[in-house]
């Protein structure tokens, strides 16, 4: 049984059957229930972690005389047929090898628990995963024997965590990066109608779940505390988990969604404050966040698994934080399903009306956003089109501006061609309605991209990327301040230590790859052979990620020049560079520099002859259109 609530997301039954109890018991009391006294909240001895060896808990309460229900296999207990009992406070024996009815012992243990007396209104529901992580090492193929659940195994590869090369570096790998703990009901999970199973599962449905952030005791993440929330969790990308879709991603991408009706409408977390950059810029509250595999380019896809680096994606919204100030934060985090290891996730930020308005100003229900993916997808949006049909074709840059915010614009249009996105356009646009506000454009679905010998991206620029950028060849036929400014971005993007300079970019990529490098360990053991019977290769760290680094690593360098000269031999950016500030005593370039009071500037010109133009006062020194 399924319902339709207002906001058209199908829920299962299951997912509001404690919202009707409750509502049950309201309407049977005559609302004697807002005044009954609920029961003290659980407390756990022992906190959600890693563990090294089984250990007892203690679940309590401050209520006298209540009763603890738990389970032990990800179910509610409130609603679970394997819901045990116990009087408060109970006792009980963290052991990663006990088993959970038909499903195989894993090496996550998840204690879901809430106290209840009666007379009063129970507690919520409390949930804690212990981790251990030697089991983890060992982890099999934990599917109930005969089952048809359509991934090739769950088991870690023993010819990479028994690797002389790997072996003694495995716990570390486990240990390296956050995880992230997915609790929920088995068979909304893995049943026959759960989400790693139907191949016609609508791609609205949704299933309640537990959500747990745990932060290794190590320096690095020292001070962290993570957190945990229930919400809602869906399926990400229509085709990565259709088995008939033929190289569909066993691996799979996850969405997740912050809504009242599982218990806080939102999540208040700085859940990206250990991301490799830009972790002092996102926002800290989130209603989304997707959980991207990598698809494209995964261990679990057939695509193109052998150009897998994982960091492509995050690399190209990183740098557009970089250059416009606004992009999709993202980290990295292993992901655990059911207490089973499930490998190397990149959370991230959905750039939808509730991101524009965390970062645009103004309220989610002012915006309008659609994925430009081969097209224009706006709907009826209005101003969209009326930007796209009308304005984008006005000679006026203040009409520009009042419809797209053109640095965006330039800097998304720009992107494209430097990382060469094979699979474009993927980009998300926000469009304010309310008031009227300019579009925004921002890096999605960038796997496939900077080269390194992937299927559909190079190493050198990809012009012809510009022709499906919305917008762009009516502001550049019809605008010539739009083609001045674009030539601004590009000079700011690639010179002067710029966002796409080859220092930066090279920076950027060595932060985000050098941040999960022991972490692919892990990851290669889980999913390295998952393709090897229709491949024959197993793919491992040193052999096969390295390489991919390398290959993006070496197609970087001299790539903002190889940009440079595409754009000058297309006349997109002019063959005279603008004048160089200098320290007017050293001679040596000053570029944002903080200078003290009276400090001696030279403005020294490119090349040997012309004039320079200057002004004092922040106005711009060009006439109209250069």
């Amino acid at each position: 049984m399924t319902c339709e609530p207002m906001n058209n997301i199908p829920i299962s039954f299951k997912t509001i059957q404690p919202i009707l109890m409750v509502l049950a018991l309201l309407l049977l009391t005559g609302h004697a229930a807002l005044a009954m006294e609920q029961v003290a909240d659980t407390r756990f001895s022992i906190d959600r972690g890693f563990y090294a060896a089984a250990t007892n808990l203690v679940v309590s309460t401050d209520t006298a005389g209540s009763t603890i229900t738990y389970t032990l296999d990800g179910s509610d207990p409130r609603t679970s047929a394997n819901a045990m009992e116990s009087p408060a406070p109970a006792t009980l024996l963290i052991d990663p090898d006990g088993t959970m009815g038909k499903w195989k012992a894993t090496p996550g243990v998840m204690v879901r628990a809430f106290a209840h007396k009666a007379g009063m209104l129970p507690s919520n529901v409390d949930t804690h995963t212990y981790l251990f992580i030697s089991a983890v090492r060992t982890q099999g193929d934990i599917r109930p024997d005969g089952s048809s659940v359509f991934w090739n195994s769950t088991e870690m590869d023993p010819e990479v965590v028994d690797h002389p090369a790997y072996s003694t570096e495995v716990e570390e790998a486990l240990l390296s990066i956050p995880s992230l703990s997915i609790v929920m009901n088995h068979e909304d999970l893995f049943g026959p109608e759960g989400m790693h199973r139907s191949d016609n599962m609508d791609l609205g449905w949704e299933m309640q779940c537990s959500v747990e952030l745990i932060y290794p005791d190590t320096p690095r993440f020292a001070g962290f505390k993570g957190f945990q929330i229930d919400c809602g969790i869906k399926n990400q990308g229509a085709s990565d988990y259709l088995p008939s879709y033929g190289d569909y991603d066993h691996k799979q991408s996850f969405g997740l969604r912050f809504r009242r009706q599982y218990g806080a409408g939102q999540l208040d977390y700085p859940f990206f404050e250990h991301a490799p950059l830009n972790a002092d810029s996102e926002c800290g509250s989130y209603d989304k966040i997707i959980l991207r595999a990598g698809h494209n380019k995964s261990y679990g896809m057939l695509w193109d698994a052998e150009h897998t680096v994982y960091t492509r994606d995050q690399l190209s919204r990183d740098l557009q934080i970089d250059m416009t100030g606004v992009g999709g934060h993202g980290s990295f985090v292993h992901l655990y399903l059911n207490g089973i290891y499930w490998g190397l996730y990149n959370p991230c930020e959905r750039l939808d009306d509730a991101f524009a308005a965390s970062y645009l100003g103004g309220n989610e229900e002012d915006y309008f956003c659609f994925k430009g993916k081969g097209g224009d997808t706006a709907g009826d949006n209005t101003r969209f089109y009326e930007w796209l049909n009308t304005a984008s074709q006005s000679p006026d840059i203040s009409t520009l501006w009042e419809y797209c915010n053109i640095d965006n614009h330039a800097d998304m249009c720009m992107f494209s061609v430097y990382a060469a996105i094979g699979d474009f356009p993927q980009y998300y646009s926000d469009v304010r309605n309310t008031p009227g506000g300019q579009i925004h454009f921002f890096n999605w679905d960038a796997e496939d991209a900077f080269g390194g010998g992937s299927k559909r991206s190079s190493d050198n620029p990809q012009l012809s990327n510009l022709d499906k950028c919305a917008g762009f060849d009516n502001m550049w036929d019809n605008n010539l301040e739009y083609r001045v400014n674009f030539a601004d971005r590009a000079y700011k993007a690639l010179f002067n230590g710029g966002a796409l300079t080859d220092a930066h970019v090279l920076e950027s990529w060595n932060r985000l790859c050098d941040s999960i490098e022991s972490a692919m360990v892990a990851e290669s053991a889980r999913w390295g052979d998952e393709r090897e019977g229709e491949t024959g290769i197993a793919l491992t760290r040193d052999e096969h990620w390295a390489a991919a680094r390398a290959a993006v690593t070496a197609g970087t360098a001299g790539k903002a020049g190889r940009l440079i000269t595409s754009f000058r031999n297309s006349g997109i950016l002019p063959s005279t560079n603008p004048p160089l500030f200098k320290d007017g005593t050293t001679e040596i370039d000053v570029v944002r520099k903080q200078v003290p009071a009276g400090f001696n500037l030279a403005i020294a010109r490119d090349g040997s002859s012309g004039t320079v133009y200057y002004t004092l006062d922040g106005t711009d020194p060009r006439a109209e259109g250069g």
